[in-house]
């Protein structure tokens, strides 16, 4: 049997491959109307968000993804296209995704007063004239002193809620210009009173964002491209995640006009505000227009995602999911675990020894895992050894077999022994015992335990794998940095702790 290696991404059209049963079976036909529904309602539950905002006419309203085949129907193609369909993906493709396409929302949450699936049970007008109406009988309210109103247009109680419900309709004006019948707003999209709803909504939100036809970002603190900047959009956790996975967007400003320097539909393809996204970022171009989600090239995703923030601390994690392409459940309440239990995950599908490239707070169920993506932020790994693939396309520096047991990290380390002296600014310096020939540059430690009665070792991780006389050895190279656990034991022995982070070495 064929394994899969641990870094392998599969996209959702993958899955879509043949059962064994199906092999030598005519190719699919797009003329076969039974076969076509069943695909179709297969593509509807499976990859549609569970609700949707239907704008195909002056009303706006939320309706479940199984309406969708009421009010759609597979895309009628002519005969020379019928005949280039030979598989569910040309299906998929070709009559089922054009018949379904929406816009998606991108956007930094209000304060409050942003409408929720509750506020929306029914439907509003949009248009400007009710928004007119709306906005004046709201301001006449609060100049009367009420903080509260109500409306039978709207029926919302969030001390008149305005910006919200103005946010949300500007964004169905602009999808619905755009030739949009279906939107989806993670505001009003979601039923976060229920818990399966919402588990599923934040574990599918990468390929929901990533099927979506067009993703339409609302910057609310720039009216240019040159006040992008400052803009709080790009200090957010979950709108990484959203930059990231959309294939195409267009940028609008607080006035809603739009920010790209050229008419082209897909602001991906302006190459002047792609630069000038990147420069915000630290996010290059290629991986702007061609991000692929999976659990690899770990540190690099972290760093990006050090620099954003989340309300909730267990968004953190949650908003990350998706970008590395893992599975776990959500569970508001569990704090710092749910990084602990992403970096689990990651590490049990990863064989990069640079995500332990990382400095600052350990998890507190983990000294070998970090407490946030922030741990990667001051990290300079410039001068490690360069990249280099052995015969089997394998990365030859350090162990990429490492694991997480019980007791800990297992991961095979270039162990130097030494002790520690103790500088004036609080500080400690390792020196390399004598016996050792290997040459350090000065290695400086922080650490708040006792150094007394201990012996110390610099596990080294990025060690180049060779073989000599038949045995597994690690080289190391003149002026090249290296990544090193610092290990501590008080006696003789075959696994040793690390103070920052714990590992445990097979020597």
């Amino acid at each position: 049997m064929q394994s899969i290696p641990r870094n392998t991404s599969l996209t959702i059209e993958d899955t879509l491959e043949l059962y064994p049963d199906e092999q030598g079976v005519p190719p699919f036909d797009p003329t076969n109307d039974k076969k076509v529904s069943q695909l179709f309602d297969y593509y509807v539950t499976n990859h549609m968000p569970t609700h949707l905002l239907y704008i195909g006419d002056s009303e706006i309203r939320i309706v479940e993804r199984g309406e969708l085949s009421k009010l759609f129907k597979p895309r009628k193609l002519n005969d020379d296209e019928l005949n280039k369909i030979q598989s569910t993906k040309d299906a998929i493709r070709e009559l089922i995704k054009p018949a379904l396409k929406y816009a998606i929302f991108s956007h930094r949450w209000l304060r409050e007063g942003e409408p929720t699936f509750q506020d929306i049970p029914h439907g509003w007008e949009c248009d400007k004239d009710w928004f007119q109406k709306l906005s004046k009988f709201c301001n006449k309210a609060r100049e009367l002193g009420w903080r509260l109103a109500w409306s039978n247009a709207s029926c919302i109680d969030k001390e008149c809620g305005k910006d919200g419900f103005q946010k949300l309709s500007k964004f169905c004006e602009k999808a619905r210009e755009l030739g949009y019948q279906l939107a989806w707003s993670d505001t009003c999209c979601i039923d976060k009173t229920n818990s399966t709803e919402l588990d599923e909504a934040i574990r599918s939100m990468f390929s929901w964002y990533r099927n979506a036809d067009i993703c339409i970002v609302h910057l609310a603190d720039s009216s240019n491209s040159q006040q992008m900047m400052d803009d709080a959009w790009f200090t957010r956790g979950w709108t990484l995640q959203e930059l990231l996975a959309a294939l195409s967007i267009k940028f609008f400003g607080k006035n809603w006009e739009p920010l790209s320097h050229t008419s082209l539909p897909n602001d991906k393809h302006d190459v002047q505000l792609m630069n000038d996204i990147s420069t915000i970022t630290g996010i290059s171009v290629e991986d702007l227009q061609h991000f692929s989600p999976g659990p690899t090239q770990i540190r690099k995703k972290m760093k990006w995602a050090s620099k954003r923030t989340t309300t909730r601390v267990e968004d953190v994690a949650y908003s990350l999911i998706g970008i590395f392409n893992v599975s776990m459940t959500t569970a508001y309440g569990e704090g710092e675990w749910a990084f602990h239990r992403l970096m689990e995950v990651i590490i049990q599908r990863c064989d990069e020894w640079d995500m332990f490239a990382w400095a600052g707070p350990s998890s507190s169920h983990s000294a070998a895992i970090p407490r946030s993506p922030r741990c990667y932020c001051p990290f300079d790994a410039s001068n490690f050894p360069e990249e280099r693939k052995d015969e089997q396309n394998r990365e030859v520096h350090g162990d990429n077999e490492f694991m997480l047991t019980r007791q800990g990290l297992q991961i095979k380390l270039v162990v130097t022994k030494g002790e520690l002296k103790p500088q004036l600014d609080g500080t400690f310096r390792f020196i390399a015992l004598p016996k050792f020939t290997t040459a350090f540059a000065p290695v400086v430690v922080q650490t708040s335990r006792s150094i007394d009665n201990r012996e110390f070792m610099l596990g080294i991780v990025n060690y180049e794998r060779d073989r000599h006389k038949d045995k597994e050895v690690g080289v190391l190279y003149p002026q090249k940095d290296y990544l090193c656990f610092l290990l501590d034991r008080a006696g003789e022995g075959k696994n040793c702790t690390s103070r920052e982070p714990l590992t445990v070495v097979l020597l």
